[in-house]
């Protein structure tokens, strides 16, 4: 009976005064509730950003990805027609280079996927970056060589690696596709 005494004092007599009050706190409740809604509607708009942002990242990097792989690939044929050692040295430098950034959108690429995804995309560019490594070395050879019979051959297996380096091209595009999409 005392607690109920001081809650009396606290409450108006009147009705009209209980009826304001009942409609301030549910006044306060709806306000409430609607400041939390808010406040969950713009952490549920930053995170759709956020992952939209991140998403667009990969989308991106994967794009370059393809532009760079399908430019070294590129590159990597003219260097079928160089006869100089000096212009072979210079583009496979600028190649390497390429190829440098090719290797920093893989390993931006492979911290976003699947195990056996960022496998074969690590293979695909390794295999990729072996392969131009064998074609500089073979034309570089078939240069100081200057024998036909040694030039022939020489470009049979460059033309044979070219024709592996496009192949590797193509997954790289499709994996990281794929990457970008996951």
């Amino acid at each position: 009976m005392n607690l109920q005494q001081p809650l009396r004092h606290l409450l108006p007599r009147s009705l009209r005064g209980q009826f304001s009050l009942v409609i301030f706190v549910l006044t306060v409740l709806i306000a409430a509730g609607g400041a939390m809604a808010v406040q969950a509607l713009r952490a549920s708009a930053s995170a759709s950003r956020q992952l939209a942002q991140e998403r667009l990242e990969k989308m991106q990097d994967a794009q370059n990805l393809v532009q760079h792989a399908m430019m070294i690939e590129r590159e990597t044929g003219r260097l079928l027609g160089v006869d100089s050692a000096e212009v072979l040295y210079v583009k496979y430098n600028e190649i390497t280079q390429h190829l440098d950034i090719l290797n920093n959108l893989v390993l931006r690429l492979s911290q976003s996927g699947g195990d056996a995804a960022i496998l074969e995309l690590h293979q695909a560019e390794q295999i990729f970056r072996n392969t131009i490594h064998i074609e500089a070395k073979l034309r570089g050879s078939a240069i100081a060589a200057n024998g036909r019979s040694t030039n022939r051959r020489s470009e049979k297996d460059l033309l044979l690696f070219h024709e592996q380096l496009q192949k590797q091209a193509v997954v790289m595009a499709e994996v990281a596709e794929g990457l970008s999409v996951h």
